[in-house]
């Protein structure tokens, strides 16, 4: 039997290697260690705002970080990349067919002076350049 990947958490795993009360907080917060008397409150961007450590090089994303490695936030049950609502509030709203795109090769990084809008394919060749294609491992 797997256990809860969180420390001192000795419950049984449901989902994403935490047990079932870690697996609601991720999905009701965004991160599956904040309990309700912790949650940062007021407008995303408050929320968002609050979870950046900002300096002379790359903006850090200190709140919950998914799967992938980039920051996530929630709002009204849904989780949204911090990178990319950041640059938004920047550049304006995401054109069709592109995503944000790292300069700094720093996933959470949300600096939107190291952000920019780019299409699918120069997001692949990026990763291929910067040898962090899967197959190139």
């Amino acid at each position: 039997m797997s256990f809860c990947s969180i420390s001192d958490c000795d419950k049984p795993v449901k989902a994403r290697g935490w047990c079932s009360t870690h697996s609601q907080r991720f999905y009701r917060t965004g991160d599956p260690q904040t309990t309700r008397n912790s949650v940062i409150v007021g407008t995303l961007e408050d929320r968002v705002w609050q979870r950046v450590r900002k300096s002379d090089g790359c903006w850090l994303w200190t709140g919950y970080v998914g799967e992938v490695g980039y920051g996530v936030v929630g709002d009204g049950g849904k989780l949204l990349y911090a990178h990319r609502i950041i640059y938004e509030w920047f550049h304006g709203p995401q054109p069709a067919k592109h995503e944000v795109l790292h300069s700094c090769d720093n996933r959470r990084c949300v600096n939107p002076a190291h952000l920019r809008w780019g299409t699918r394919a120069e997001n692949v060749q990026d990763t291929i350049n910067r040898g962090r294609a899967w197959w190139q491992k």
